[in-house]
Order: C-alpha cells, then sequence, then structure tokens
C-alpha cells in the first residue's frame, strides 16, 4: 500500500506539502506515511481532525 501511495503522489505530481493539505494533515505525517515499515502511522495521520 505504501509504495502505491508513493507512485501515485508522484504519478500526480504532488509534493508531499500538496498531499498534506489535501489530506489536513503536516508534511512531516505523509513522510512518515511514505516510509512506513519504519514508523507506523497513527490514526490521527488518517483522520487529524477527529472526524468520523
Amino acid at each position: 500500500m505504501v509504495s502505491q501511495l508513493l507512485k501515485a503522489r508522484t504519478h500526480a505530481g504532488l509534493t508531499q506539502d500538496a498531499v498534506a493539505e489535501r489530506m489536513g494533515t503536516t508534511k512531516s505525517a505523509v513522510s512518515r506515511l511514505e516510509s512506513a515499515g519504519k514508523h507506523a502511522p497513527s490514526m490521527y495521520t488518517f483522520n487529524p481532525n477527529g472526524i468520523d
């Protein structure tokens, strides 16, 4: 899944900053997602506003 996220981002020509803005999170959170295996993302990364 992580490699698919990275491929999709680069294919779309988006930076980590741009993806972070669209997700409502930070560039560092996107970076952590892309380096999964080293860092496990939290649910907050996917839903920073706590909206279900």
